[in-house]
This record gives structure tokens, C-alpha cells and sequence, in this order.
């Protein structure tokens, strides 16, 4: 059997450059991992496809194109047979985001992540002052310290999204003090290490923050990190305990639940 053969390498590299490219813009969109790899195996199969049909226009007839011992049209194939665990993960995601909708204060949770999305609704936002007032600073202090540690060689980071801003929103509830944070170019930090010198850092400045909204300590602690849009590292615990850290994006669970506490001095529009 042949291994490679022809252009089957360059059809299959156009194949895989495509499903990456799909991927990434359609996540982007949906936030459903699923439905993004079925639109990247589908522009995948499509353009294997137009690849080979190309081939076989111009070159001498009865010329094979194989990639890992499997010819090109059946590569169009490949992909194809992919799309439906691809389609059963997507419906898996769809199924959880509904369920996830439900959830009550989901909604309100919704309206808070959604404004830490990107630089253009500004850096800091919450639902009471004293909580906006808490997120301001904190986004400030952050973005100081880490642009130290970046300085000095402790920090991964590569060129920032939204200008190195970490964009916060701080919810303040009966029980709960949340920050939601989006963290830039966050999926960029791979080693243990960078992780643990951020949730620190985080950690700290969140406790110290929350001081002016709970001097007592009483309320539990809440902080999500998210990249571009899931959150991947969540944080809790109280401002005088060590906190325990999550990393499976229980979202649903730990972050949601304290939205649907509303508070009775909401922050104003000015006039």
C-alpha cells in the first residue's frame, strides 16, 4: 500500500487547515464546541473534495492521489462518516445550554458576561456602586501587576487581546460576592505554573476588593477566569479560607447561582 502519493499530502493539509479555520470561527459564534466541528469537518469534506476534482481535470488521467494509505476521494468520505458523533456532540451542547438557560439567574448572569465580551463596553461593570466601584479598581490592579510579571519574565502571555485589559464584572448578592473576568489570551497560559501565579494574584486582589463590599468576610467568594468564551478556571471559597479551584467549567453550578439574588441598590444609568 502506498503511503503518499501525488498531491494527496497538500489536499489533505488544505482538508485539516479548513477544519481548523471553520472550528475556530464558528466556536466563536456559538460557543458550541459540537456544531463547530461539524461545520469544520463539512468545509473539510468540501474542499478535499474540490481538491481532488481538480486533480483529476489537470492532471494525466488515471493519476492517484493517496494520503495515509487512503485515496482522496475517500478522504471526502472520512469526513463525512465524522459528522454525525460531530452532530451528536453538537445536539449534547444545544441540550445544555437550554438546560442551562432555565436555570434562575440565568438571565441576569447572561447580561453580565455578555459585557465583559470585549474592550468596547468598557473595562468594569457591576450590579450595585460599591460593586462596580470593586470591579474598577481590581481591573486596574490586575492588569499592573500582571504587566509586571510580564516585564520580568514570570508571565506567558503573548500580545494581549483588548489592549491587556481584564475586563470585570462584579456581582454583589446576599450570600455571594462574584467576579466574572475575562482574562486576555488566558488559553495561551499552558503551564502549571503561569496558572497558579494567576489564580493567585486573582485570588488576592478579588479578597481585597471584596473588602468594600463585605467588610465582615461573611459572603462566600466567587471569581471566574474565561478566555474568548468558556470559563475555564473558577475560584471559591471565603476571603480567610484557602479557596478551591475548579477546572472543568462548572458554570452551571457555581457561577449562575448567585444571579438569581437580586440586590436592592442597583447601579444607576448617569442622566
Amino acid at each position: 500500500m502506498t503511503f503518499w502519493k501525488g498531491q494527496g499530502i497538500l489536499a489533505l493539509a488544505a482538508g485539516f487547515a479548513g477544519v481548523m479555520v471553520a472550528c475556530w470561527i464558528l466556536y466563536w459564534v456559538t460557543e458550541n464546541k459540537g456544531l463547530a466541528l461539524c461545520a469544520g469537518l463539512a468545509t473539510a469534506a468540501g474542499l478535499t473534495w474540490s481538491f481532488h476534482k481538480q486533480l483529476e481535470r489537470k492532471g494525466p488521467p488515471g493519476t492517484r492521489h493517496v494520503a495515509f494509505f487512503i485515496p482522496l476521494p475517500l478522504w471526502t468520505w472520512v469526513y463525512t462518516g465524522l459528522l454525525a458523533p460531530a452532530l451528536a456532540m453538537a445536539a449534547v451542547g444545544w441540550h445544555a445550554q437550554w438546560e442551562e438557560s432555565k436555570l434562575p439567574g440565568y438571565t441576569a448572569f447572561k447580561a453580565a458576561d455578555d459585557k465583559i465580551d470585549d474592550l468596547k463596553q468598557g473595562k468594569a461593570h457591576g450590579n450595585t456602586l460599591p460593586a462596580e466601584a470593586a470591579a474598577h479598581v481590581f481591573s486596574q490592579t490586575i492588569r499592573m501587576n500582571r504587566a509586571m510579571n510580564k516585564r520580568s519574565g514570570a508571565d506567558e502571555m503573548v500580545e494581549p487581546e483588548n489592549n491587556g485589559e481584564f475586563l470585570t464584572y462584579c456581582h454583589e448578592a446576599k450570600d455571594f460576592i462574584v467576579f466574572l473576568i475575562h482574562v486576555p489570551e488566558l488559553i495561551n497560559l499552558k503551564s502549571e505554573q503561569a496558572r497558579s501565579a494567576l489564580i493567585k494574584d486573582v485570588w488576592n486582589l478579588a479578597v481585597i476588593q471584596a473588602r468594600s463590599i463585605d467588610m465582615e468576610g461573611k459572603k462566600t467568594m466567587i471569581v471566574g477566569l474565561r478566555g474568548h468564551s468558556d470559563y475555564m478556571l473558577i475560584i471559591r471559597g471565603r476571603p480567610k479560607q484557602a479557596p478551591i479551584v475548579f477546572n472543568d467549567g462548572r458554570k452551571a453550578d457555581l457561577l449562575i447561582p448567585p444571579f438569581a439574588e437580586d440586590q436592592a441598590v442597583p447601579v444607576t444609568p448617569e442622566s
